[in-house]
């Protein structure tokens, strides 16, 4: 990245987070939802006698958007009610409809419920009980976004009930659109194709190259039809907390973070910036700094048919995909400098 020729560009909180906006109607159709799955088990094992949960045995529903696996797991005194969706042929935590049941090992009280609303497994809702209401805070690529949100509604009606009765109580203080949005730009999704084809096309090459550091930026702004262009700096955060938790059935901790002028931008408040971003027509050359280590990266978040985000990440010198996710995970205190270009 040539840089001369970067501009600073500054993302403030207010642009993104200043009023509260319901989900975008055809995506929160596309959302899915297992309200029945959910309705079903609600006695046998989400308030039944704990010892009674803790006995129970894995069942699997058919719904609409695949199997749903109803298990139960026990972890200190913690006890977790799993409604897991298969994916590839596991049921991972982190996915869209996924719903995490936290329950008390030694009184059986629900503690809270963990709403999953992206296939990273870094956005959600947290649902926990504050007397006859419930209490809510709103995760976005790994950012705190909301916290404190209070609904009127007991906590268990929101698994009896199916998920726009969620959004519907809560749309007037959560920005939805960040993981329920419109379709986004195409031609952010068709660039993300061409670097993970096995021939990239003459402007990922050169995006690619340019990321690695073995060829110019302009290179890249040439072939891409945009010769005037100049990469803009990615030099602040919409939301200065993050998820700091190893444990993926939990919503929190979370760690106040802030960008550094020689550093970059914390990690893992990364996420949730470039979730703001998704399905915008840019992508971005990226270099990820953790002690010795140092690795340059091509990220593209987009937005597909069904308003999810996905953030599509790179390893710009050898071209392998990687996981956003498991890059926030397996480097916690990392740090990242990102610089943003005009897709072809």
């Amino acid at each position: 990245m040539r840089q001369s020729s970067l501009i600073a560009l500054f993302i403030l909180a207010a642009s993104v987070s200043a009023h509260a906006t319901p989900a975008d109607p055809a995506a929160l159709k596309a959302m899915p939802d297992y309200a029945a799955v959910r309705s079903e088990f609600l006695s046998a094992v989400v308030t039944a006698p704990i010892a009674k949960a803790l006995a129970w045995k894995p069942a699997y529903r058919d719904t609409p958007w695949g199997k749903v696996r109803v298990s139960v797991e026990k972890d200190g005194n913690n006890v977790y009610v799993l409604f897991l969706r298969e994916r590839e042929g596991s049921y991972p935590y982190g996915s869209r409809g996924n719903v995490i049941v936290r329950r008390d090992a030694a009184t059986g009280y629900m503690r809270e419920i963990l709403w999953m609303l992206s296939d990273d497994g870094l956005s959600w809702l947290s649902l926990t009980p504050k007397n006859e209401r419930t209490l809510v805070q709103f995760v976005a690529g790994g950012s705190l976004v909301r916290s404190g949100l209070s609904l009127n509604s007991l906590l268990y009606y929101f698994l009896m009930k199916p998920f726009s009765y969620l959004h519907d109580l809560s749309k007037g203080g959560i920005e939805w659109p960040l993981v329920l949005g419109p379709a986004g730009n195409q031609g952010a999704a068709a660039f993300a194709d061409q670097l993970a084809a096995a021939k990239p096309s003459k402007a990922a090459t050169a995006f690619l190259k340019a990321a690695a550091g073995t060829g110019p930026d302009g290179a890249y702004l040439e072939a891409a039809g945009h010769p005037q262009a100049a990469a803009e700096s990615l030099t602040s955060l919409p939301w200065n907390q993050a998820w700091t938790a190893s444990d993926a059935r939990l919503a929190g901790p979370y760690a106040t973070l802030a960008p550094d002028p020689d550093k970059g931008l914390p990690l893992a408040g990364a996420g949730g910036l470039l979730v703001s971003l998704a399905g915008a027509p840019y992508a971005y050359m990226a270099e990820l700094s953790a002690g010795d280590t140092s690795i340059r990266l091509v990220l593209v978040p987009v937005r597909g048919a069904d308003g999810s985000y996905a953030i599509h990440a790179f390893d710009a010198e050898s071209r392998a995909r990687l996981g956003w996710a498991d890059l926030v995970a397996a480097h916690p205190d990392a740090w990242i400098r990102i610089a943003r270009y005009p897709v072809p």
